[in-house]
């Protein structure tokens, strides 16, 4: 159901989102204070992920676990 009626054109709706959580994502961002490796367990589609290791400072390697097929291609 995570991914029904969605062919992957809309980034944002598996996350539940209706517009790009700039907001929430730079909060955790801010949390990044050196570099080094990152986890995101039930990463969905990656887009929290892909956040932080675009816009921090610091060099960021990123693992990433989710157990929804789809959502990880």
């Amino acid at each position: 159901m995570y991914w029904k009626g969605n062919n992957g054109s809309d980034i944002l709706r598996p996350n539940g989102f209706d517009a790009y959580p700039d907001e929430i994502y730079d909060f955790f961002l801010g949390l990044v204070d050196r570099e080094g490796r990152v986890i995101d367990l039930g990463c969905g589609n990656g887009l929290m992920l892909r956040h932080l290791v675009t816009k921090s400072k610091y060099k960021l390697v990123p693992y990433v676990v989710d157990f929804i097929e789809a959502s990880i291609k």
